[in-house]
């Protein structure tokens, strides 16, 4: 529709063209002129899809910013250099409240906060998804994801297309029970992801969320229509949610290809596997040893770092302090009881093996850049 009314509007101009320059119609046919025409023509359509397009780009970059697109994929980054594979879902439609412009009883435009449905882009915790195991695409079998959602949460999804209001509100009424996880086990996870000084909540309601095939007559069950089920004995590729003993949400999943709305990557990828391997996995040995000449310097430093004291205490005066050292400090001993002339305060100093411990050191870090194949100047070090 819009090339025809493009195709008329530029007719309309060409007519005004042959007039405005004075050429008979019979003449604009010619094929200088005609050539010129389609020549305007193609420029004025390249012209109005290159509006189109960027009209399209402003939109698309506001869905991603409404939607949190770019600290999910801030987080997803993260996860993507630290555990085996990392996960990113969207666009899921959530509800959300905004703020948005209307007009009061005497007409004038104030702000106003309503509900909207909008695409939504989240960072999926690694521990919390649950793959079919032995498929390789995230796509090839079925999937659970473990939400743990607060009672805003659930409650926002009251009145959001596809969710049962009555299932939610019942969850709602049984109340939270903390995660399955336990309090233990939240607290742990806590701190080895450095989450220090939290504790593991228990007003959250365990929800898992399920997309693969499910029977027709379960889907049925669940509440859906007969006429979106054709027979209930064939298999639906469906996405499930359950809460406690509810199913809050029991859709078909429209995707033509039976897609789910996760994407998956890995640093590192391990043919045939969906599980692939981390920054840590590929320099475990080479951090191992970075870690052992660290200790090494370590304590190489602490011990080179004063004399060793050899003291013959049968020499000593009464009362001589013998855990204390400092500047300036005087012994005070007796003779030597032999006859000899034995020292009776020996100092030795350790020797340092700081460099060479440091040289192990900094040939390990690189071959960790090598191993891991991010240089040091990624960084910061300017000077490789």
């Amino acid at each position: 529709e819009d090339e025809v009314a493009l195709e008329q509007e530029f007719t309309q101009h060409m007519m005004e063209l042959v007039q405005s320059t004075g050429v008979a119609p019979e003449l604009s046919q010619t094929p200088e002129l005609k050539e010129a025409f389609e020549e305007e023509f193609r420029r004025r359509k390249i012209q109005a899809a290159q509006h189109k397009a960027d009209l399209m780009r402003a939109h698309i970059e506001d869905q991603l910013a409404e939607g949190g697109w770019y600290s999910a994929f801030d987080d997803f980054v993260t996860d993507l250099s630290t555990y085996p594979t990392a996960f990113i879902k969207g666009p899921t439609i959530r509800k959300k409240t905004v703020l948005a412009w209307g007009r009061d009883e005497n007409g004038k435009t104030v702000p106003k906060i309503t509900d909207s449905l909008i695409p939504m882009f989240e960072r999926i915790d690694p521990f919390r998804i649950y793959p079919e195991p032995g498929i390789e695409e995230i796509n090839d079998g079925y999937l659970f994801e473990h939400k743990p959602m607060s009672r805003s949460d659930l409650s926002n999804l009251i009145g959001v297309p596809g969710f049962d209001d009555g299932a939610i509100r019942m969850a709602l009424a049984d109340g939270a029970h903390g995660s399955w996880f336990g309090s233990y086990n939240e607290l742990t996870k806590n701190e080895l992801e450095a989450k220090h000084n939290s504790w593991a909540r228990t007003d959250l309601y365990d929800c898992l969320e399920f997309w693969g095939k499910v029977s027709g007559k379960m889907l049925l069950d669940w509440g859906m229509k007969p006429e979106e089920i054709q027979d209930d004995a064939k298999e639906y590729n469906a996405c499930v949610w359950i809460v406690g003993n509810y199913v809050i949400k029991a859709m078909l999943n429209y995707d033509p290809l039976g897609n789910k709305p996760y994407h998956s990557t890995s640093m590192f990828k391990v043919p045939g596997a969906l599980w692939g391997k981390a920054i840590p996995e590929m320099i475990e040995d080479i951090q191992g040893m970075c870690n052992a000449a660290a200790r090494t310097l370590a304590n190489n430093m602490g011990i080179a770092s004063g004399p060793q004291v050899e003291i013959d205490i049968s020499r000593l005066a009464p009362g001589e302090d013998i855990t204390q050292i400092f500047p300036w400090k005087i012994w005070q001993v007796t003779a030597d009881k032999s006859g000899g002339s034995n020292q009776a305060v020996r100092f030795e100093q350790p020797e340092s093996n700081a460099q060479e411990l440091m040289g192990v050191f900094k040939e390990f870090s690189r071959l960790a850049d090598e191993h891991s194949g991010i240089p040091s100047y990624v960084s910061g070090d300017i000077s490789v």
